[in-house]
């Protein structure tokens, strides 16, 4: 079903978010040359927002799907 799958998706972006915003509070990421990290904040930015657009669409699913759910903010 389609809309398990935008949750899926939605769950698993939503651990790649925290993984590289720790990454942000490391040591290695102040290794990181300048550039990439302007990338890298890039990247993050961007992912935010995909969030919250999976965030919107399963918001528009049908309340029986939903229920039951732990949306993501």
């Amino acid at each position: 079903m389609y809309k398990q799958r935008v949750v899926e998706e939605r769950d698993e972006l939503y651990k790649k978010l925290i993984r590289l915003g720790s990454f942000f509070h490391t040591s290695k990421y102040e290794e990181v040359p300048y550039e990439e990290k302007k990338r890298l904040r890039l990247q993050h930015a961007l992912m935010i927002a995909y969030h919250r657009v999976l965030e919107e669409r399963i918001a528009a699913f049908p309340i029986q799907f939903i229920e039951g759910e732990v949306n993501h903010v």
